[in-house]
């Protein structure tokens, strides 16, 4: 495996996603490398971040609460085992905090739009990736925001997260090739 110091950065928007969706229902493939007679090209990715695009408005919260954004990359479509690292497919996962806030009430305004807007601000963001992995098909990012049940229940809000993904180019031989893709749609190895 040798770096061509070549690097390629994946930036977008996910479509709408509705609050009580959970990730492996709108996984959204953002790489998909198909080229067969290539079998020589791979990636690792270096930084990827995930983060809500979605205002306090657009989201429809009129109330304080907490929101957590947890989100996922993976080599390979998945049903089940999100959030589970022990999994070959994962390659990295974060989680992020947000409060929105209702501060700067304002009377004047109708009671079903009482609060301004302030904002949803950045609490807390963790991510983890796996230091051993190479992307050769496929990148599928999982996202997936938990709010208070009361929030979830009384909305069908729907949110859009941005995302950016920066990635480094490899040149791999057709050996590496095959133990890459099998593990790329490797087994759980927690089980």
């Amino acid at each position: 495996m040798k770096r061509t110091n070549r690097t390629m950065t994946l930036a977008g928007t996910t479509p709408e996603i509705v609050f009580t969706s959970e990730m492996h229902r709108q996984p959204l493939t953002i790489l998909e490398y198909s080229n067969v007679l290539d079998i020589s090209k791979a990636w690792r990715v270096k930084n990827f971040r995930v983060w809500i695009k979605s205002s306090q408005m657009e989201m429809d919260l009129l109330e304080d609460c907490l929101l957590n954004l947890k989100y996922q990359l993976n080599t390979d479509d998945m049903d089940t085992g999100w959030f589970n690292i022990g999994d070959n497919r994962t390659i990295g996962m974060g989680t992020t905090a947000y409060n929105v806030s209702g501060y700067g009430y304002n009377p004047s305004k109708t009671v079903t739009l009482g609060f301004t807007g302030a904002g949803v601000q950045l609490m807390n963001e963790e991510v983890f990736m796996k230091a051993e992995h190479v992307v050769q098909n496929k990148l599928v990012l999982g996202v997936q925001v938990i709010g208070p049940q009361a929030v979830v229940e009384a909305h069908s809000n729907t949110y859009t997260c941005n995302y950016l993904v920066e990635l480094e180019e490899y040149d791999i031989t057709p050996t590496e090739s095959i133990i890459f893709n099998i593990k790329a749609k490797g087994q759980d190895l927690s089980s």
